[in-house]
């Protein structure tokens, strides 16, 4: 892992890193500490939209950057055509956070992640 120090403090300068996470060893959306129809509820919130079906959420992986968990999500295409994240996140005193974020820089899902960490985006 980079240094603190050596870490970009804006989101652009992620686009250049060669970051990698392990996965929970629970890789599944199941083992995610929010349940999936209180996601798609934030969700319906966020994007102002009637109920969203379960298949609308596709699982993507879990991670582990450095202290902090993530489970994370994409929405179909059918709901959201932009390239987007769903992010459960657990801190390591066990509460949680849920975001819908746009990837407006273009990064890998992993430099994605490590700016979310760092709390640049």
């Amino acid at each position: 892992m980079i240094p603190d120090t050596d870490l970009p403090d804006n989101p652009e300068e992620f686009a250049g890193l060669d970051v990698s996470f392990e996965r929970l060893a629970d890789d599944r959306a199941e083992s995610c500490p929010i349940p999936a129809s209180d996601i798609l509820r934030y969700l319906e919130m966020e994007l102002a939209t009637e109920e969203l079906p379960p298949e609308a959420l596709r699982f993507i992986r879990t991670a582990r950057v450095r202290e902090k968990e993530y489970w994370v999500w994409e929405l179909d295409e059918e709901y959201e055509d932009e390239d987007h994240y769903v992010i459960v996140w657990r801190e390591p005193n066990g509460t949680t956070c849920t975001g819908y974020c746009e990837n407006w820089w273009g990064l890998s899902l992993e430099q994605f992640l490590l700016a979310k960490y760092c709390k640049v985006i």
